[in-house]
């Protein structure tokens, strides 16, 4: 996949900012340089940007949204806790996020659904987006419709 002329125009301004202040090091970017966002996907995939990015794709595709939780309990006797790990939409048991298409890793995730108004919550408690700022929704739909152009509109 083509490398992005700017990547960061996906981003909303304070995203912009911190990565202008904490530039990503080569560690951080490798994971997502060749994914259909690029390396700035870090922002939107289980990070800040996640509820967001999840509720513009959801917008853009009508698709359902969905959770990703990973179970963990490690031990016998633990308490089962989950985490979720990302939001994003739902086809034929794949979600899209920032990194493209992908299943649940069998055995230790599965997907859940999940509302419009959890997700708008996850984002502000999380990470403190607020998904109805009008700058910040832009930049997501931007790297949404970028995402569906460029990972298709289902899995492969």
């Amino acid at each position: 996949m083509p490398a992005l002329a700017d990547p960061t125009r996906l981003l909303p301004p304070s995203a912009r900012a911190e990565l202008e202040r904490y530039p990503l090091t080569e560690s951080e970017a490798a994971p997502h340089d060749d994914g259909p966002l690029g390396a700035v996907a870090g922002w939107y995939y289980c990070g800040a940007g996640c509820g967001v990015l999840a509720l513009a794709l959801h917008e853009l595709t009508g698709l359902p949204l969905v959770g990703i939780l990973r179970g963990l309990a490690e031990r016998e006797g633990d308490l089962p806790l989950e985490l979720m790990l990302e939001a994003g939409v739902l086809r034929d048991a794949h979600v899209l996020c920032a990194c493209g298409w992908r299943e649940a890793v069998e055995g230790l995730e599965r997907l859940v659904g999940i509302s419009v108004a959890r997700v708008r919550d996850l984002s502000l408690e999380g990470g403190g987006v607020d998904p109805d700022d009008p700058v910040t929704f832009a930049a997501a739909r931007t790297a949404a419709a970028l995402l569906v152009e460029r990972a298709g509109d289902g899995p492969a």
